[in-house]
């Protein structure tokens, strides 16, 4: 005992003594997110702070996609799905898929043979079933080779397979699951029609109907498994896919499937509603007709009961599908604004929306009872609700959290996106409410590229905001982890910086709004902002001292204005221009072209250019294009190579007349760099 005494009164004197290193930082709360690095060509799986970071499926991206989709993590948490995407000017070309186990040591071998044509990916709700689709293109053909199969991932099997030939596009297939069964729709050239299948987690396919055409009969599959089709004598039913319960149906315009099963549709003098569950088809009072009434399809309340229509006055009324009656709720909007036909539900039922007007406000309608919100919302705007509904998110020139408590705004991201941009699209909030991703669109004095380009993970109290690169479909290129997702099975690894940075600029100038063109003057000396929304004076950079001239500067002479670009000519210098050509079913063609003998003196690979610059003193080309929106390419003319990316999402670029520098709208700023050291990569 006594020499046991003595040793822990040693290590009682000399641990207060130990290196600080040793101790263990205390572990992060944030909750994990997982997300594609086009740098890495790896999934990234770590918390939202950055910290415990993992790296999985390193390699298997296909190195030519410029997007990843698929079925991402499985009911199990076991298997995670992607496909590899070449996303083109004509529609997405697949290019391989996998199926990996969480652990990154495995992947499924029963889909070796086809896995390089997949498509299309979709688990079954609650248990590792894959639904996979292949296509494969028929040479000098709209038409494809679409098969599909049935997954077992637990026993890497599969389990049963269809054959047969469909329509290139995939937006035109619909597919649901509903109890036990996947429900597929898809349109098939050779018979003109749409056809509707049921597939059972055995593996049995079922043909259920066919569809006239497919114009006719793309309605979409409702969660409940209703659909819409009509017959060669031009007669419309609607049908549910597992049930095979009919309703005949007037004239169908309009439908819009509510997400339990009902629809409000008509055609150009009535309305009708129908809940194929229940049994009713009810015709709206005269009054209620298309041509003075309006509704969307994401107007039903979460509980299924209401439905929003407004009148060509404006005015807004909710159908209550329980009592089959009409609300008329007292509000009328501003006519000249159409922004308020996004409508929010809480789960107490109150209705949320917003019109655009001098004074931004949200409205809320709450059993007859109208009040207001104040918070900054524009055309654009999507409101998000957090998980316990004590707070809203929204955007205007960045994200705005919004305490429905105390009625406080908090900005998390002042200055960081486009009126246009849609910033965000929808803030998806983690499951705690404290975090949230928030998506920044591609934008230029055209319009928006129609998805995010990058991604902002942001913790509600502004501690926290990091930016992530963005490939595609939500389910396999950014989202919160999934619980049922073992962190423990998961591939350690440090990752890199996830975007590189961009390279030091020689001036940085905050602008406080947008820029959509920029006009050098002749000396190379100044820089004109034209903003296309806001409609202000036109302030100029002086580069020489590198102020902000908020009013323009008298006696600055010309300035240059930069090539008017057409349909197809996207950028020009006196000696070449770089076209765009477009050809039906082939997509884009990009070429520089020697404008004296129209020679083609280089071709770039497929894409979507939405803006180019062109320098006349140093032969170079600026391009960014919709499908790596987070960089500026530089090519050399004169050699048809590329440069240099330059890492940073621009609203729109322009080389300096004496080509010495690259200025670019950059969020709520403006960006000049020197173009050797851009050449250079410094």
């Amino acid at each position: 005992m006594k020499h046991l005494f003595i040793l822990l009164l040693i290590c009682a004197v000399l641990m207060p003594t130990l290196p600080a290193s040793t101790a263990q930082p205390p572990a992060s709360d944030a909750p994990y997110i997982y997300y594609y690095s086009e740098r890495l060509n790896a999934f990234v799986i770590e918390r939202a702070d950055g910290t415990d970071s993992r790296v999985f499926a390193e390699g298997f991206v296909h190195e030519e996609a410029n997007s990843v989709a698929g079925a991402g993590w499985s009911p199990s948490g076991e298997w995670f799905g992607f496909t590899s995407i070449y996303g083109t000017a004509h529609g997405p070309r697949p290019l391989g898929g996998e199926v990996l186990h969480v652990t990154g040591q495995k992947r499924l071998t029963s889909i070796e043979s086809f896995k390089a044509d997949i498509q299309f990916m979709m688990w079954a709700d609650d248990r590792d079933l894959l639904l996979i689709s292949t296509m494969i293109p028929i040479e000098d053909s709209v038409m494809v080779d679409r098969n599909w199969y049935l997954v077992d991932a637990s026993n890497d099997a599969i389990v049963s397979v269809l054959k047969r030939k469909s329509y290139y596009r995939v937006d035109m297939l619909e597919i649901e699951q509903v109890d036990e069964y996947f429900l597929i729709g898809d349109f098939v050239p050779e018979v003109g029609q749409r056809i509707y299948y049921r597939l059972d987690f055995n593996g049995e396919f079922t043909e259920i109907i066919r569809g006239q055409e497919w114009s006719d009969a793309a309605y979409g599959i409702s969660p409940q498994g209703w659909t819409l089709y009509s017959t060669d004598e031009d007669q419309y039913y609607a049908i549910n896919l597992t049930s095979g319960r009919q309703i005949q149906l007037e004239q169908v315009g309009d439908p819009q499937w509510s997400n339990y099963g009902a629809i409000l549709y008509g055609d150009e003098d009535h309305i009708w509603y129908l809940d194929g569950d229940r049994g009713i088809l009810k015709l709206l009072p005269s009054e209620f007709t298309t041509s003075t009434i309006s509704y969307n399809r994401d107007s039903w309340s979460p509980d299924g009961r209401y439905f929003v229509l407004w009148d060509d006055t404006n005015r807004i009324y909710l159908f209550d599908a329980e009592s089959q009656e009409i609300i008329d709720t007292g509000i009328v909007v501003d006519a000249s604004t159409i922004s308020f036909q996004d409508f929010y539900w809480d789960s107490d039922g109150r209705l949320f929306f917003y019109e655009f007007e001098d004074d931004d406000r949200v409205i809320v309608y709450d059993d007859g009872t109208i009040s207001y919100l104040e918070l900054p919302v524009h055309q654009m705007s999507v409101i998000a609700f957090s998980p316990d509904e004590q707070m809203l998110a929204t955007v205007w020139d960045g994200p705005v959290i919004y305490s429905l408590d105390t009625r406080d705004t908090q900005y998390l991201l002042p200055h960081s996106g486009s009126f246009r941009s849609n910033l965000g699209g929808e803030p998806f909030w983690d499951d705690d409410g404290q975090w949230f991703l928030v998506g920044q669109e591609s934008c230029v004095a055209g319009g928006c590229g129609g998805s995010p380009n990058w991604i902002n993970v942001v913790s509600i109290d502004g501690s926290v905001n990091r930016e992530l690169t963005y490939c595609g479909d939500r389910n396999a290129c950014v989202n919160w982890l999934p619980e049922r997702v073992d962190v423990s099975k998961l591939p350690q690894g440090q990752p890199e910086s996830v975007l590189p940075e961009p390279p030091e600029p020689l001036l940085v100038v905050e602008r406080g709004e947008w820029t959509d063109e920029l006009y050098w003057s002749v000396d190379s000396n100044y820089i004109q902002l034209d903003s296309l929304y806001y409609g202000e004076p036109d302030p100029v950079i002086d580069l020489t001292t590198g102020e902000l001239i908020a009013e323009g500067k008298e006696g600055l002479g010309i300035i240059q204005i930069p090539f008017s670009r057409t349909n197809e000519i996207l950028a020009r210098t006196d000696e070449w221009e770089f076209i765009g050509e477009y050809t039906s079913g082939e997509g884009y063609r990009y070429y520089v072209q020697d404008r004296e003998n129209d020679t083609v003196l280089f071709e770039m690979e497929e894409g979507l250019v939405i803006e180019a610059a062109g320098s006349e003193a140093n032969n170079l080309l600026a391009v960014k294009d919709a499908y790596n929106a987070h960089c500026i390419q530089l090519w050399d003319v004169d050699t048809g190579s590329l440069l240099t990316c330059v890492p940073v999402y621009a609203s729109t670029i322009a080389f300096s007349p004496d080509g010495t520098k690259l200025a670019a709208g950059v969020s709520w700023e403006v960006w000049i760099w020197d173009v050797e050291d851009l050449v250079a990569g410094e």
